[in-house]
């Protein structure tokens, strides 16, 4: 599980001007204690020279925790988004040992057809 903004957007930037700014996060979520809001202390690099830690703060209704995709193991779906383009095993209520990779949202088996599932989980085939 890591810790990520609602706004993708927001976050795109923030990572563009501070790349461990999820790794920052984190570490701000696991030490917010009590409060009600996530302060983040990052270091911005640039020309090889750091400036000084800046320090930002959210809400904690600005933030989701998400669980990561693990290439090692089973994981959730739809809790965990799988990579696409990528051969996976699938096992949902209607098929067991499916090969299908996802692309655009959808579940597609290797002769082309599409198929739909409200939850089930899932692996890298080779594993």
């Amino acid at each position: 599980m890591t810790w990520h903004l609602k706004d993708r957007e927001l976050e795109k930037k923030l990572i563009e001007l501070y790349p461990n700014f999820i790794e920052d996060l984190n570490f701000g979520c696991m030490n917010k204690g009590k409060r009600y809001y996530v302060t983040v202390e990052c270091t911005r690099v640039k020309d090889n020279g750091e400036i000084p830690n800046d320090m930002m703060s959210f809400y904690c209704e600005e933030l989701e925790e998400v669980c990561e995709y693990n290439p090692k193991g089973w994981n959730e779906y739809p809790k965990v988004t799988p990579p696409e383009d990528v051969w996976m095993r699938v096992e949902t209520t209607r098929k067991v040992g499916a090969k299908a990779m996802f692309k655009n949202g959808y579940w597609v088996e290797p002769d082309g057809h599409y198929f739909v599932t409200g939850g089930g989980r899932f692996r890298p085939w080779e594993d």
